[in-house]
């Protein structure tokens, strides 16, 4: 238990670091913290939350990479964290933050059907949630980042070379839904306050994915 919680301040200093824009810095903390946890995970490898600990640091670890540009280092960091679930997890929140941010991943390195596959599974299991629980704020605003995740993968498609014109005007109406939608909750939360932090550019990434697609 006294790992487990170094290695929870070790998790929380490495946000804090990250937050100042000091990744690099937060890559350190989150790999010390990482040790910590894969030490537990095989001390004891049927505790879930020993498990769901150390998926949570590894996706951490890859938010981090992303942030300096290291998208192939993300990418690996995300593999692992989703393996290191399993398919029977039960965690509704870490597994969609998952795919969301492999989409990210594959957007900046221009793979764009691997950017698309990825995004509408984390809208697949991000919708799944809020089905379950209409009103909850936070599945509410994690469909609607979901949202504008496909929607850039869907106009990243869209503008590869030697494209279909079919193919292009069919990507770019979805694209345009999408983003219509992601702002329509995005507005409806904005007007009750559940927008702060991270979270507050919402509104104007889903409009300005909107006006991407109408021009």
């Amino acid at each position: 238990e006294a790992r487990y919680d170094l290695s929870v301040s070790l998790v929380d200093f490495g946000w804090a670091l990250a937050q100042s824009g000091d990744q690099r810095g937060a890559l350190e903390q989150y790999q010390r913290a990482l040790g910590i946890r894969e030490t537990l995970v095989r001390t004891d490898a049927g505790n879930a939350r020993a498990r769901d600990g150390l998926a949570s640091v590894l996706a951490r670890l890859g938010h981090a990479s992303q942030d300096i540009g290291r998208h192939r280092d993300a990418l690996a960091y995300y593999q692992r964290a989703e393996q290191t679930l399993g398919p029977q997890t039960t965690n509704r929140d870490l597994l969609p933050n998952i795919y969301r941010a492999r989409s990210a991943s594959y957007a900046e390195l221009r793979r764009w059907d691997q950017a698309l596959s990825w995004a509408r599974a984390a809208l697949q299991l991000g919708s799944a949630s809020l089905a379950s629980e209409p009103t909850n704020a936070s599945f509410r605003i994690r469909v609607a980042w979901e949202q504008v995740t496909l929607g850039r993968a869907l106009l990243g498609l869209a503008s590869q070379p030697g494209r279909a014109a079919v193919a292009i005007t069919a990507e770019r109406r979805e694209a345009a839904a999408t983003y219509r939608e992601a702002l329509r909750l995005a507005t409806e939360l904005q007007a009750a306050g559940a927008l702060a932090g991270d979270d507050v550019p919402l509104v104007d990434e889903a409009r300005a994915g909107l006006a991407r697609c109408e021009r």
